[in-house]
C-alpha cells in the first residue's frame, strides 16, 4: 500500500464530485494537496472543511487548461510543500448543453482542451 503521507498531489476538478471526494480522501489519509477549480469559492469552502485533517491543502482556483494555471498549480505546490508533486489526478472537465446538432459549435473547442 502507498504511504499517502510522503505524496503531494494536484487534483484539478476539485470543487464537486468525484475530485472533491477525491481530494477529501488525500487529505485524510495525510497527503499534501493542492486543489484546483474554476469556482473560487467552492474551492475556498473546501479548503477550510479540510485544513486540520492529517494533510495539509492549498487552493489555486483557476480554468486547468489555462498553462498559466497548470504552471501557478506546480509553483505553488513548490511553494507550500518544498518539492514538486508527484500526484497528478486530472479530474477537471466539461459539457456542453444542448444536443450534438444545437451546442454552441464555439464552446467545442473549450470542451476538447479541458477534457
Amino acid at each position: 500500500m502507498c504511504d499517502f503521507k510522503k505524496r503531494i498531489a494536484i487534483v484539478t476538478g476539485a470543487s464537486s464530485g468525484i475530485g472533491e471526494a477525491i481530494a477529501t480522501s488525500l487529505v485524510e489519509a495525510g497527503t499534501q494537496v493542492v486543489i484546483n477549480a474554476r469556482r473560487a469559492k467552492r474551492l475556498a469552502a473546501l479548503e477550510d472543511r479540510l485544513n486540520g485533517k492529517a494533510g495539509k491543502i492549498i487552493s489555486v482556483a483557476g480554468d486547468a487548461s489555462d498553462e498559466r494555471v497548470v504552471e501557478k498549480l506546480l509553483d505553488t505546490a513548490r511553494e507550500g510543500f518544498g518539492r514538486d508533486p508527484d500526484l497528478i489526478v486530472a479530474n477537471a472537465g466539461r459539457g456542453l448543453k444542448g444536443s450534438v446538432l444545437t451546442s454552441d459549435k464555439s464552446k467545442w473547442l473549450e470542451m476538447y482542451r479541458i477534457n
